[in-house]
């Protein structure tokens, strides 16, 4: 089984923590409420402010929800306050966030987030950068990965791709573009290391080459 070690550096300072205007965890509660009689808990020590693709400034939370699985307890929402409404984003790539940033200061935000399960010492799942256009997150890039580094077992060997974001101005233009480092490695051994760099533009990476 392949193994993930997964790390994110952000070389930039602007991680969109929610401040004062962010909901009250009752106001949270009413607007679930008007669409599902699912019972959860806002994390609220966990939220940070967004801007969706239409400039409008919304919120991602933590949340728990009572009667699932271990592998679907604990989940991300998103809460518009403009529309004075609540949606697990369920079902998608976004269960964990792990940074907000905006990449081509233009009020548009890019979230790093995660989605995965686990069992028996194992992980894997998905991870990407998403933009949100309304309720729905559009996927920029998106990077499969797994991780039995929990696993004991007699004669096991173990392996993993790492994986590293860390987000830079390669071609000058201000904007923050991406440079992608794959390691592969067999028992904590290097076997192979990959680094691809992409533009962002247009809401889009591609490939850098110079």
């Amino acid at each position: 089984m392949r193994k993930v070690i997964w790390l994110l550096l952000i070389s930039m300072s602007s991680v969109a923590y929610a401040g004062d205007n962010v909901p009250t965890v009752d106001e949270m509660q009413a607007w679930w409420q008007k669409n599902s009689a699912e019972k959860i808990n806002f994390l609220d020590q966990d939220i940070r402010a967004i801007h969706l693709r239409n400039g409008e400034v919304a919120y991602l939370v933590s949340i728990s929800v009572f009667d699932r699985g271990r592998n679907d307890f604990f989940q991300t929402a998103l809460v518009r306050p403009s529309l004075a409404e609540v949606r697990s984003l369920e079902g998608t790539i976004v269960k964990d966030v792990a940074d907000v940033v905006d990449l081509a200061n233009d009020n548009v935000s890019e979230v790093i987030v995660k989605s995965s399960g686990s069992g028996q010492g194992s992980e894997m799942g998905e991870r990407g950068i998403v933009q949100f256009d309304g309720w729905e997150p559009v996927i920029l890039r998106e990077i499969s990965f797994s991780n039995d580094s929990g696993y004991i077992g007699l004669d096991f060997h173990s392996s993993s791709d790492d994986v590293t974001w860390e987000f830079v101005d390669l071609d000058g233009d201000g904007a923050k573009d991406l440079v992608e480092t794959h390691v592969v490695k067999e028992d904590d051994v290097v076997k192979s290391k990959q680094i691809n760099r992409f533009v962002f533009k247009d809401n889009k990476f591609i490939s850098y080459t110079q």
